[in-house]
This record gives C-alpha cells, sequence and structure tokens, in this order.
C-alpha cells in the first residue's frame, strides 16, 4: 500500500488563510482570492468590454437633448390662522405624513393642471408645447409600452389623443407628464418641479402649479362654506315653523285644560308641596310636645315626691320653692333635735313645709294641663293639614293624564327651541367664515429659470456605463470561467478527484513560445475534425529536447518541478520497496512521456539504477526518441524470445536504461500480452534489478492497455494537462481502471504556464504534496 493511504486529509501543501480550518477551505467555491484572480486572468476581456460599453453610453448621452428642471417650493402648515373663535367648515390639514401624501397627490392632479393651462393661457400655443422633444424617461416609457403593446409608438399617441377630450386636456395632460412633485424629506415642505427644454418655460409652469394649487385650496373652502350655508339656511327656516308649531300647542292645550303653571308646574302642585314642607314641621312640633306631654304625665301616675317631677320642668318658680323647701326640712331637722316633734316651733315650721310642698305640686299641675292643651293644639293642627293635602292630591289624580301630556309638549317645545338656537348660532359663524377664508399652504420659495441643465448628466451616464461595461465584462468573464471544464489548480485535483497533487510541472521552454490564442484554444484546435496548423504534433527533434530538458536546463522550473515530483517517487518507494512506477494519463496528448523521460533521466543522473520502460504499444513516444532503429522491445522481453541485452538501450550520459516498444502486434494481441503472467514476472525481475522502473503506458481512456498495465505495476502517477484535460475524463479513467485506488500516487499537473497559474492558486515550483508518515 502507497504511504498517503492512512493520511490523505493532509495530502496538498496548498497555502491556506489563517483562520479558515481545512474543511471550511475546501468548501468555498470562489473565495475572495479567485474572484481577483479571475479578473485579472480576464483582464483583457474586461477592459475591452467596458471601454465598449462606456463608449456607447458616452455617444448616446452625446445625442440626448438637454432639459432644465425648475422648482418651487410650498410649505403646508398645519397651523390655522383664526380670526374669531369658530369652528371651521372645512378642517384644517392634518399633522401626519398621509395628509401631506393627498396635498402631493392633488398639487399633480388633472384638475390642477388644467387651472396652469386656463392661468397661462397655454391652449392658444398647445401645438408647439405637444411637439416638444419627449425627455429620456419619456423615450424609455414610450419604448416600454412599444415593446409591451407590438404596435407603433405614433400609433399609440394617436389612440392616447382619440381618448382625450379636449385640446386642454391634451395639455394638462402633457404637463403632467413634465411635472414631478415629491415632499422635502419628513418636513411639510413640498417641492414642485417642471422639466422642459426651455428654462424659463420651466420656472413658468412650476410657479403656476404652486399658485394655482393654493387657489384651488381657497376655492375649495369657499364652495364647501357656501354650500353649508345654504343647507344651514334652509334647515333655520324649517326650525322655525316647527318651534312655532310647538309653543302654540303647549298654550292651547293649558287653555283647554285650565291650567295656569309657571315653568311647568301647575297651582295644584305647588300647594301640594307647600303643605308638604308645613305637614313635615307640625309633625315634628307634634311629636316633641307629644313626648313632654307623656313624660310629665309618666311621673304623675308613678306618685312620690313632686320634686322629682319638678326638677324636669326647670321651672323658675318651682326652683324658688324647692330651694324654700329645702331651708324648711333643715330648720325642721334642728327644731326635733332640740325640742322634740311636738314643740310649737316645730309644728308651725312643718306646716310652712306642707304649704310650700303643696305650691310646688299645684305649679307642676298647672305646666302638665298647660303641655296636655299645646299637645292637643299640635294635634289637632297635624289633621288639619293633612286633611287638606289629602284634598289636593285627590284633586291632582284628576288632573294626572293632562300634566303628563303638558309636559310632553312643554319637552318638545323646548328642543326644537335649543335645535333651532344652535343652528341660528352656526348660521352667523359660517357667514362670517365666508368672507375670512385662509389657504393653509404658502410658497416659500418660487422657481426660477435655471442655468444648468438637468439631464443628461454627461458623467454620470459615462460613469454608468463605465460601471455597467464593468459588471458585464465580469459577468462574461465569469461565465467564461464556468464554461472551463479543466483543472486550473492543485485544490481544485484534489476535491474533485481525492487525490493529492505530486507536482505541478510548468510548460516547457524547450518547446518553443507559444501564443496566448495557442494555450487557450489549442486542446479545442486538437479535437477539430479537420486540420488545423496549431494542432500538429510536435516535430521529432523538439521532442528530443523535450525529453531531455530537466539536464539541459538544471536550473529551470521545469528541472525544479521534476526533482519535486522524483522526492515524492523517493518517499513512496523509500519503505516498501515500491519502485515500479507507472505513468500514465486519461487521455493522449498529457505530456506522461515526456515527464516519464525527464524523471528517469533525472533519477539516472542522481547515481540511481534506473529502468524506462516504454509499453505505449500503440503509440510509442519514447521509442522514436531513445532508440528508432530497435527491432526487438518489450515483448519479446515479456515473452522470452529476447534476452534484455538485446533489448535494452544504454544512454551513456546518465546511465539510463531503456526498454522500446516495437508495434508488432495487433491490437488484442498486446492487451492479452500486458496482462499475461509473464508481464507480471518480467516487472518482478525488473524490480528486484533496478532501483526505479519507470513505466510510460498507453492512455488509460481510448484502449485497455494502459489499465492492463496498472495491474502489474506498484504505484501510478497520473499526468493531467492544466486547463486543458476535461474533468470528467480524468473520472471516468479512474472509475474503469481496476485497482486504481490503491496504486495512485497523485496526480501531476503538466505544462502549467506559471504567469497564468498563479491567479488561480499560491504556487510553489513543483508544488510537492504533504505527507505524514
Amino acid at each position: 500500500m502507497l504511504k498517503r493511504s492512512h493520511d490523505d486529509e493532509h495530502s496538498s501543501r496548498v497555502e491556506r488563510p489563517l483562520g479558515i480550518d481545512d474543511a471550511s477551505y475546501d468548501d468555498i467555491g470562489l473565495d475572495l482570492r479567485e474572484l481577483v484572480a479571475v479578473i485579472r486572468r480576464r483582464a483583457m476581456l474586461i477592459a475591452s468590454v467596458t471601454v465598449l460599453v462606456a463608449l456607447a453610453g458616452l455617444i448616446y448621452a452625446m445625442q440626448l437633448v438637454p432639459v432644465y428642471t425648475a422648482t418651487a417650493s410650498v410649505l403646508v402648515d398645519p397651523r390655522r390662522t383664526s380670526l374669531v373663535d369658530t369652528k371651521s367648515v372645512v378642517s384644517s390639514i392634518g399633522k401626519d405624513s398621509s395628509a401631506i401624501d393627498s396635498e402631493v397627490e392633488l398639487i399633480k392632479s388633472t384638475s390642477v393642471a388644467l387651472r396652469v393651462v386656463n392661468k397661462l393661457g397655454l391652449d392658444k400655443a398647445g401645438a408647439e408645447i405637444l411637439e416638444r422633444h419627449p425627455t429620456l424617461v419619456e423615450n424609455l416609457i414610450q419604448g416600454a409600452r412599444a415593446l409591451l403593446s407590438r404596435a407603433p409608438i405614433r400609433k399609440q399617441i394617436d389612440g392616447h389623443d382619440a381618448l382625450l377630450a379636449s385640446n386642454k386636456q391634451k395639455l394638462a395632460a402633457k404637463l403632467k407628464e413634465g411635472i414631478a412633485v415629491a415632499r422635502k424629506e419628513w418636513t411639510y415642505v413640498i417641492e414642485v418641479s417642471y422639466t422642459d427644454e426651455d428654462p424659463v418655460f420651466a420656472a413658468q409652469i412650476a410657479n403656476a402649479f404652486a399658485g394655482e394649487y393654493l387657489v384651488d385650496q381657497l376655492e375649495a373652502k369657499y364652495e364647501a362654506t357656501s354650500r353649508a350655508n345654504a343647507w344651514l339656511f334652509e334647515r333655520l327656516e324649517e326650525l322655525r315653523t316647527k318651534v312655532r308649531a310647538s309653543e302654540r300647542a303647549v298654550e292651547q292645550f293649558k287653555a283647554e285644560h285650565g291650567i295656569v303653571a309657571a315653568k311647568g308646574t301647575d297651582l295644584n302642585e305647588q300647594q301640594i308641596a307647600k303643605l308638604s314642607e308645613q305637614l313635615i314641621l307640625v309633625r315634628a312640633e307634634t311629636a316633641q310636645k307629644r313626648a313632654k306631654y307623656q313624660s310629665l304625665l309618666a311621673v304623675i301616675k308613678k306618685g312620690g315626691e313632686t320634686t322629682s317631677f319638678a326638677d324636669r320642668l326647670q321651672s323658675q318658680v318651682i326652683g324658688t320653692l324647692r330651694t324654700k323647701a329645702t331651708e324648711l326640712r333643715r330648720v325642721l331637722a334642728d327644731l326635733r333635735a332640740r325640742y322634740g316633734s311636738r314643740h310649737p316651733k316645730v309644728q308651725s315650721t312643718r306646716a310652712q313645709l306642707n304649704d310650700v310642698i303643696s305650691q310646688i305640686n299645684t305649679e307642676a299641675k298647672r305646666i302638665l294641663a298647660t303641655a296636655t292643651n299645646d299637645y292637643q293644639i299640635a294635634l289637632s293642627r297635624e289633621r288639619s293639614i293633612e286633611k287638606s293635602l289629602n284634598l289636593l292630591k285627590g284633586e291632582k289624580t284628576g288632573n294626572n293624564q293632562a300634566s303628563i301630556r303638558l309636559r310632553e309638549l312643554e319637552r318638545e317645545a323646548d328642543a326644537d327651541r335649543q335645535l333651532f338656537g344652535a343652528f341660528l348660532t352656526r348660521f352667523k359663524e359660517v357667514s362670517q367664515q365666508q368672507s375670512l377664508q385662509t389657504a393653509e399652504s404658502r410658497v416659500i420659495e418660487k422657481a426660477s429659470a435655471p442655468t444648468n441643465p438637468s439631464a443628461p448628466v454627461k458623467r454620470s451616464i459615462a460613469g454608468f456605463s463605465l460601471i455597467l461595461g464593468l459588471a458585464l465584462g465580469c459577468a462574461l468573464a465569469f461565465v467564461l470561467e464556468k464554461l472551463d471544464n479543466g483543472f486550473r489548480s492543485p485544490r481544485e485535483v484534489e476535491k474533485t478527484l481525492g487525490v493529492p497533487v505530486l507536482a505541478s510541472v510548468p510548460h516547457a521552454e524547450a518547446a518553443g513560445q507559444t501564443s496566448w490564442f495557442s494555450r487557450h484554444f489549442g486542446g479545442l484546435l486538437e479535437r477539430l475534425p479537420f486540420p488545423w496548423p496549431a494542432a500538429k504534433r510536435q516535430s521529432l527533434p523538439k521532442r528530443s529536447a523535450l525529453a531531455r530538458l530537466a539536464l539541459d536546463k538544471p536550473l529551470s522550473g521545469f528541472a525544479e518541478a521534476i526533482r519535486s515530483l522524483r522526492m515524492e517517487v523517493r518517499y513512496l518507494t523509500a519503505d516498501d520497496q515500491l519502485n515500479v512506477i507507472a505513468i500514465t494519463s486519461a487521455l493522449p496528448g498529457e505530456g506522461k512521456s515526456t515527464l516519464a523521460s525527464n524523471m528517469a533521466q533525472q533519477a539516472a543522473a542522481a547515481g540511481k539504477k534506473v529502468l524506462l520502460i516504454d509499453m505505449d504499444l500503440r503509440r510509442p513516444m519514447l521509442t522514436p526518441l531513445y532508440a528508432p532503429t530497435a527491432k526487438k522491445g518489450v515483448v519479446e522481453l515479456i515473452n522470452g524470445s529476447a534476452e534484455p541485452s538485446e533489448v535494452f538501450v544504454f544512454d551513456p550520459d546518465t546511465g539510463l536504461n531503456f526498454v522500446p516498444a516495437i508495434r508488432s502486434l495487433s491490437a488484442a494481441e498486446a492487451a492479452e500480452t500486458l496482462t499475461s503472467e509473464q508481464t507480471k514476472t518480467m516487472l518482478n525481475w525488473a524490480r528486484d534489478e533496478f532501483d526505479l522502473v519507470f513505466v510510460d503506458t498507453a492512455p488509460l481512456l481510448p484502449v485497455t492497455d494502459g489499465r492492463a498495465v496498472v495491474a502489474h505495476v506498484d504505484a501510478v502517477a497520473m499526468v493531467v494537462r492544466w486547463e486543458k484535460t476535461d474533468r470528467a475524463a480524468v473520472q471516468a479513467a479512474m472509475q474503469r481502471t481496476p485497482g486504481l485506488d490503491d496504486k495512485l500516487a497523485g496526480i501531476v499537473l503538466n505544462n502549467v504556464v506559471e504567469e497564468e497559474a498563479r491567479y488561480y492558486e499560491y504556487y510553489s515550483i513543483g508544488h510537492k504534496a504533504t505527507r505524514s508518515a
């Protein structure tokens, strides 16, 4: 087995940017470096397309008629000027964005455009305006309409004119095509712009649109106020008649039912209310006197000393008598203590005390009689008022239906009077507003005639054309890159085939200088079915020089690449004695024979014992160079009809031994010979006798000879021509060759043009693959 089998993931020494791991790096399609490389490779194509498109854009700009744009600024002021504190019929313009956008649409409306036509009298010069040259935008729009409808532009214009009702409408439509109205960022300022060939006319139209917009705004307010005023007047007449009728119905109803009332309340109700208030007061008074009477009566019925009864009365007379009784009791007590109960003084004092107590009781009874009388009077008054109130309520019951109807009529009359008053007030306010209308917008900057044209901006067109040309050139370059199906870098090989690149061999100088056309289209010319001078095969002297180029120019990039490739081969054969190396390719013309010859000669010159075998029995390329007169070759060596000494060709300059291939067998015989055990035996013998054995095989895809040889060798190096070999061909060759997966050491990118290859990837000379031990 080859040493690469256990560590294929580290098989390439391609420079990687810092911070990107192997997996993510391999997944990148066209990274920034590759984009730059494509641009550098296709720089001539990109530059040509850019110049052509820029030149076409500049010529187009020179042919355009200059136009001028004049701009007037209108301020939409949401702050309403109020001379009187009344509500306007037409509400003021709102402060939100949608309100300002609505004003923008109003300015560029057909109604305002017709006002401009009438204001400036444009209908008299209508033909001149309608025949003005269209602008760039109009040209593009008309062109698009022509493409979509597949009708001539003139026919479209005639059809459009047929739909217009009058010449003024045509002029208004023409003005609308040139007008541009836009809000200035997030402000309340609206810019009104008009574009025309005549700068003075453009300024006139812009100012006219701004002015007529203000007039239209005022007229709209005046008309709305007039309509509201007329409607209010008609409504007032209707309400006045209705108020009179409702008031007449109230008075007539009162007269019919004998109701005399003030503000909707009759006399009966007023009397009931007054008696109800009096009854409440009398009942309170009666309750108070009843309580006093019952309290006094309870004390009298209880009996005992009457002094407690007197205490409740708080009478001055009883108070004086009570004091006197207290004094007499004290004196009586002293006399009893001094003289005894039968002493005359004691008897006299007791008589005086009894007289005072009798006077107190008499006074208390008088007070009780007075309280009883007061209670009876209050009770009688209460009953009298209740009786009168009941009589009034009885009378009211008969008048309830009439009162209810009267209140309904009065409410209707009040409502009619209030509505009439509101409409009358509003009518007076609207009448005042009709003569005080002001616009809510004003022109803050009038348009002046511009001195410089607004279009075409030739610098912009030229710059745009330059950018467009650059973009088209880059797009074309990338399309061509994608259509190129060859291998252009080691990373592409490793990513597509999963096999490391052993070396990148530069284009051989000895083959003569090749043109840019030959390098880029040579592969295509070789496949043409008819002869082409550039597709002819190289002559023998040049092929001879190529076969010895690594020795003849040891300091060249080609020789360095061969040394790098040989180091890889030495690494493969260092431990396992895998020294029989087949040099093959998927298709003919890949340069495998040249590489095999140079590798063998360089190894032999380094002191190795090397054998180079030409086993391409169909089209041997090395034999005419090393042994053009040979009669016996590898076939005879295989079948034993010749000894090695009879077949080997020795190169005295390098010490290389060469086995030629003689075309003496048919295709079937050649394939049978190469698959035989004798071929295996011959190669085993060569493995033992030589340090290195290089086998130049036939291409793998066209014939089976090369696939047969692969089964007998130790390792295979497949040559792929840079930027020419089709990827599918290489993949097909690998799939159709049994056992190639185990023996394929890697890919050799041959014929690399270094000044172009550096745009594909970071190349070092030879591009040696890295392997782990």
